[in-house]
């Protein structure tokens, strides 16, 4: 599974790098065969009348993309939600595309 950080808002650390590496490899790993490329950004979203939070966005690319991004004032946090909802939504998607296999067989 290939893994990509981009980073144009923050400073990626050795420290944040492996974290991000180790929830998505330990998260995704059962679907390391079906899966192409995923990708990590990161945006800083400002909000009226309140400080702007860093908001992670994972990218995973199947068969089609699945996105998943959260917002949060904590960095690993939001880093650890938006790995957790990745998740959710390939699990979803492989589970969506074995069933239309299986009813086309």
């Amino acid at each position: 599974m290939q893994i990509k950080i981009a980073n144009h808002v923050i400073k990626i650390t050795p420290r944040l790098k492996d974290r991000i590496e180790q929830r998505l490899g330990l998260a995704l790993g059962r679907y390391a065969d079906r899966i192409g490329s995923v990708g990590v950004k990161f945006v800083v979203v400002k909000r009226k009348g309140k400080p702007p939070v860093t908001s992670c966005q994972v990218d995973v690319v199947l068969c089609k993309r699945v996105t998943a991004q959260v917002a949060d004032a904590d960095l690993f946090a939001s880093v650890d939600r938006a790995v957790d909802n990745a998740t959710r939504r390939v699990a979803m998607a492989i589970e969506l595309e074995d069933a239309a296999g299986t009813q086309a067989s």
